[in-house]
């Protein structure tokens, strides 16, 4: 578990396993998108995230196919793009704001994935 000791008694059972869940969801986002191309490995853990229902099944059609749109969750974007370079957020009365930057070196165009509260809200490239 990553919480620190002094932090673990500002959340509630509940919040730490869904901490916990979130954790084991990215790191087998990270591992599916280093499988890729297809392979049996990458087919095993995609099956692994199924069963755990840690990205929904209507999603897997656009991962394959390195697709990121609205409504996506975080770990299907990190499963279909991988880790993004840089993560901005902004806390404010609505909840978490996420900017995640693509970019494949430092004088690349970028894309840039916006995400509430965990979900995609807007997708945008520069080029």
């Amino acid at each position: 578990m990553f919480l620190a000791l002094p932090l673990a008694g500002c959340f509630s059972q509940a919040d730490i396993l869904a901490i916990e869940q979130a954790e084991k969801g990215t790191e087998l986002a990270q591992d599916y998108y280093s499988a890729w191309p297809p392979s049996a490995q990458a087919t095993q853990i995609k099956q692994i995230m199924v069963s755990r229902n840690l990205v929904p099944p209507a999603e897997w059609p656009d991962i394959d196919h390195y697709i990121v749109d609205v409504g996506m969750d975080a770990v299907a974007v990190e499963v279909s793009w991988g880790e993004p370079t840089t993560i901005n957020t902004t806390t404010d009365a609505q909840g978490d704001m996420d900017q995640w930057v693509y970019r494949s070196c430092d004088t690349c165009s970028a894309s840039y994935v916006y995400l509430t509260n965990g979900v995609v809200t807007s997708i945008q490239s520069s080029e």
